[in-house]
């Protein structure tokens, strides 16, 4: 693997470039080098943050936020030039950053890129689409998660499975206290139609009087939520609304236990449901995308069957087994030696 490397991280909110940059520096033999957009709460041992795109809170002159904004990329390219180190795209911004990632692959041959929605409908359109599928085109790898997902690609044929990282660093955190085993419901992340949003009023109606559900992340819950609980006697509550859920608020909520939920119908590697089984929640939900690889045959029915999900939960209440196919320590370990095998390919 090569002795320097730089991770392009610049969505404020997700932790997978973190956590990745954690498992990559964990051995100690190589400078991982992790690009923010914000100055976040942690950084993993061993890692070195930068941070581009956004201007400090003390900087509000429109010259500190162009340094910011619109250089940042460029010293993170001119960087991986001057120490010959790969970048690891985990995300990228829109379409200015993106198209100068992808001329530095054009040019280097050593950028890998993380694909996290591999499918036509999770794609960006317009000028940053395009940019994505030049990135895309001209990337040493791209990475997706599950091999299920390596077929639907824009440009690149040189598509590699690599293991979604636990968070385990996360957890270590921002959840220090035991999981509770409850039989209250979770839905976890933002209120999406990939998150099952058309589906999940159904679902409320078909939960049983007196359930607790709680929904954990940004977006304005539809009228036909609170309608569909309130016929059925069931209580909904969220956390988050109009804002972002802190890793604190969320931390607190997964230990307080439940049983997640995973009605995606466009799923490719859930973050969510990683995040799940890395705090030991147990999940239930459609066999969508990547997420058979992770959970069991029977925690999970067919896309779209919301009837049977409800008495997959009303089996699960009465009689609980295990969800998931790993654990985080799993995770780690197949991801360590995942990114092992993509890395040798941009030494």
């Amino acid at each position: 693997m090569p002795d320097s490397l730089i991770l392009y991280d610049v969505d404020p909110v997700n932790p997978y470039g973190r956590e990745l940059a954690a498992v990559l520096a964990a051995d100690g033999k190589r400078d991982v080098r992790l690009v923010c957009s914000r100055a976040v709460q942690w950084v993993p041992a061993g890692v070195r943050a930068m941070r581009v795109l956004a201007a400090p809170r003390s900087a509000s002159s429109a010259p500190g936020v162009i340094v910011r904004r619109f250089l940042g990329v460029l010293l993170v390219v001119s960087a991986a030039a001057r120490i010959r180190a790969p970048i690891v795209v985990v995300w990228s911004r829109d379409a200015w950053d993106t198209f100068v990632l992808a001329v530095f692959a054009a040019l280097s041959h050593r950028v890998v890129v993380v694909e996290h929605n591999p499918t036509a409908q999770r794609r960006a359109r317009g000028l940053k689409g395009r940019a994505d599928r030049l990135l895309l085109r001209h990337a040493r790898a791209v990475v997706v998660h599950d091999a299920a997902l390596a077929g639907d690609g824009a440009g690149n044929d040189s598509r590699h499975v690599v293991t979604h990282p636990a968070y385990a660093e996360w957890r270590q955190r921002f959840l220090a206290d035991p999981v509770r085993r409850t039989d209250r419901v979770l839905l976890l992340g933002a209120v999406r139609p990939d998150k099952g949003a058309a589906e999940i009023a159904v679902l409320l109606g078909q939960l049983p009087a007196g359930t607790e559900v709680t929904v954990v992340g940004k977006g304005v819950l539809p009228s036909t939520w609170a309608q569909a609980a309130h016929r059925a006697g069931v209580h909904l509550a969220q956390v988050g609304g109009a804002e972002f859920v802190s890793d604190e608020r969320l931390g607190a909520e997964l230990a307080r236990g439940g049983v997640v939920l995973a009605p995606y119908p466009g799923a490719t590697q859930s973050g969510t449901v990683i995040l799940a089984i890395t705090c030991a929640l147990p999940v239930l939900g459609y066999a969508a995308g990547a997420l058979p690889s992770v959970l069991t045959d029977e925690s999970l029915v067919d896309v779209g069957d919301v009837d049977v999900l409800a008495e997959l939960l009303a089996r699960y209440r009465d009689r609980p087994w295990p969800t998931a196919r790993v654990t985080a320590a799993e995770l780690t370990e197949r991801c360590a030696r995942d990114w092992a095998a993509v890395l040798a390919l941009v030494e």
